[in-house]
């Protein structure tokens, strides 16, 4: 009798070891705890110390298990959904033999084919949109304007070399201080060797 078989004419609210070893035929405890390490779940323990698997956590063995008959391995087996014991505790203090096992679990409406080709799309639409923003070139007339913006703010005095590199023009003084360039205005504040120093203004118009 297969696996299949015995899950739709044996239905129980969780399992002991010996029965999950029995259900899967499986020879040795290192093998199912090999299966339980890749579905990423932990047996909750009974009163007496002994581990048993939830009902949500046999529904989980039973797919992995599907999927090595059908010759799938542990290192290939995508979940379907997933379940993570949280606490144990008893549910009534009178009565020691009675647990009540808390968890959370959900399942997935898309096969585990169908999430792995979703998560590569939207994985190739970052990357691609990560591309994109590095490779676009900066309009050189913003590029300018924010080198300005950023010297006006923090008050830093440009050389005439300063200016000519960034406006591609060189600032020069006739008849005053101030030298007007784009939408900017260079007042002269001073010399730095042979560079005379400017301040640079944004113009309201």
């Amino acid at each position: 009798m297969g696996v299949n078989e015995r899950c739709s004419k044996q239905r129980t609210e969780q399992m002991k070891i010996s029965e999950l070893l029995a259900r899967y035929e499986l020879k040795s405890r290192a093998a199912l705890y090999n299966r339980r390490k890749a579905l990423g779940i932990e047996f909750a323990k009974d009163e007496n110390d002994r581990a048993f698997a939830s009902k949500e956590q046999v529904d989980m063995l039973d797919d992995l298990h599907g999927h090595l008959q059908g010759g799938g391995r542990l290192s290939n087996y995508s979940p379907v959904h997933d379940a993570h014991v949280i606490s144990v505790s008893p549910v009534d203090s009178r009565s020691s033999n009675e647990y009540s096992v808390e968890q959370y679990s959900g399942c997935s409406e898309l096969s585990s084919e169908q999430r792995r080709q979703t998560s590569s799309i939207e994985l190739l639409e970052k990357l691609v949109g990560a591309i994109a923003t590095t490779i676009q070139p900066v309009s050189p007339v913003i590029k300018r304007h924010q080198q300005l913006q950023q010297a006006a703010e923090n008050g830093w005095l440009l050389t005439s070399k300063d200016v000519q590199a960034i406006t591609g023009r060189k600032p020069t003084r006739k008849g005053s201080d101030l030298c007007q360039i784009g939408g900017w205005l260079f007042i002269s504040v001073g010399k730095s060797g042979n560079q005379l120093l400017w301040k640079a203004e944004k113009l309201n118009l």
